[in-house]
């Protein structure tokens, strides 16, 4: 048995915000310009006034989700992840135009599997070892129903209020967590290394 890693999408593999801030941004110069920065809210609609009118352009393109860059590391993070154990994707819906269709091609072609995407709103219900997320709330409902596991806080702007879970700032702090998760578990007999087998 391998160990289940759980991986969230946007703003731990993809970077979502840049993409909303290049729409939120056109035709804005100056002060008015909006960074990452600036970002210190989960809910991006509180970020602007213009927040309505940007979520109808994601909502009806047909590109905007699969033209999402990924974020820094992320392709090295996911290779060492798929070493370590069975990695699967768990990312919330968006029932809106084609955005689903885009998110499982935007995966797909970053080596997940079918079988690896799960679109979960409540993602407290999956069962795992592992956990990286950028929302706070779902790594504490996920933690408190996978006692064992670990919840990882990909750190972000908007989540810097939280101290009480683990934080890892970047790719490299987030595998370097795994890493010594799934060794200690190891030796406690939780796990075998038993490679993944293709259906």
């Amino acid at each position: 048995m391998r160990p289940k890693i759980w991986v969230d999408c946007d703003g731990v593999l993809a970077d979502f915000v840049d993409g909303y801030l290049n729409l939120l941004n056109l035709g804005r110069d100056g002060d008015s310009i909006l960074t990452h920065a600036d970002v210190t809210s989960w809910d991006l609609r509180a970020l602007d006034a213009d927040a309505d009118a940007v979520w109808h352009v994601i909502n009806t393109s047909t590109s905007f989700c699969f033209d999402l860059c990924a974020l820094e590391g992320a392709y090295a993070g996911l290779a060492r992840l798929r070493q370590l154990g069975d990695v699967a994707c768990a990312t919330a819906p968006v029932l809106a135009g084609t955005w689903m269709h885009q998110r499982a091609d935007w995966l797909l072609a970053r080596g997940f599997e079918k079988r690896d995407i799960v679109f979960a709103e409540d993602k407290s219900w999956l069962m795992g070892d592992v956990l990286i997320d950028d929302r706070v709330e779902n790594c504490l409902e996920w933690q408190a129903r996978n006692p064992h596991g670990l919840a990882i806080l990909f750190d972000q702007p908007w989540n810097r209020d939280n101290d009480t879970l683990v934080r890892a700032c970047g790719w490299p702090a987030t595998v370097g967590y795994v890493e010594r998760w799934v060794a200690l578990l190891s030796t406690m007999g939780a796990f075998s290394p038993v490679p993944r087998t293709s259906v």
